[in-house]
């Protein structure tokens, strides 16, 4: 069975490996950076000029305080309601991970129904 304490510390800070802790550091903002470009883009995309630059802007700033300044709080409250348990904290990330895959087909979805009415119209 998978400890989650465990699998939480692999990040590997207690090893005192400087070399360990900058790669496992460079491999996290690789990932991050790939994530970010690929969402920068489809951002773009998703909104008309007219609106893009508040549209986008007001997304991730409300993102970023419900969510983001939400978590640890919420974090620690599942923590403490599991008895010192990770696994409510997993469970609330796999939620959110299920939540932006579906915001994400839903967007995906919507523009390629309005990018197939644009070609429509305009024939």
């Amino acid at each position: 069975m998978i400890n989650p304490r465990r699998t939480y510390e692999l990040d590997h800070l207690g090893s005192g490996s400087l070399v360990q802790i900058t790669l496992r550091v460079c491999a996290l903002e690789s990932a991050s950076a790939i994530v970010c470009a690929v969402v920068a883009a489809l951002l773009t995309d998703a909104f008309p000029v007219r609106v893009r630059y508040i549209a986008i802007s007001l997304a991730q700033q409300l993102a970023g305080v419900v969510f983001g300044g939400t978590a640890p709080v919420l974090a620690q409250t599942l923590v403490t309601a599991g008895h010192g348990s990770l696994w409510p904290v997993a469970v609330y990330q796999a939620l959110l991970a299920v939540l932006s895959a579906c915001c994400l087909l839903a967007l995906t979805s919507a523009r390629r129904n309005a990018t197939a009415s644009a070609h429509t119209v305009g024939k």
